[in-house]
C-alpha cells in the first residue's frame, strides 16, 4: 500500500455532476512535509454524481489517499 495525502482545491459543475482536483501536500506541516517527500505528486480529478452518490469533497480539506493493489476478484456492482 502507498499512502498519499492530497488538498482538494478545485470544484467543477459538469455536465454530469462534480469534478474535483485534488494536488498534494507540500507544506504546512511536518507531517505534510514528510508526505511530500516520500510519496507521488500530481494531480488527482475525481468525478462524482451527486444524484448516485453522497460522496462529498470540500474545498481546502486535506485528505489521506490509499493506493491498494486489487486481486481482481471483487465483484463490480452497476
Amino acid at each position: 500500500m502507498v499512502r498519499a495525502k492530497f488538498k482538494c482545491d478545485g470544484e467543477n459543475k459538469t455536465l454530469y455532476g462534480i469534478e474535483y482536483v485534488f494536488s498534494p501536500v507540500i507544506s504546512g506541516s511536518i507531517e505534510n512535509e514528510s508526505f511530500f517527500q516520500t510519496t507521488p505528486s500530481g494531480k488527482i480529478s475525481v468525478h462524482v454524481n451527486p444524484k448516485k452518490t453522497s460522496a462529498r469533497f470540500e474545498l481546502g480539506v486535506e485528505y489521506y489517499v490509499d493506493f491498494n493493489a486489487c486481486d481482481g476478484s471483487a465483484i463490480q456492482s452497476a
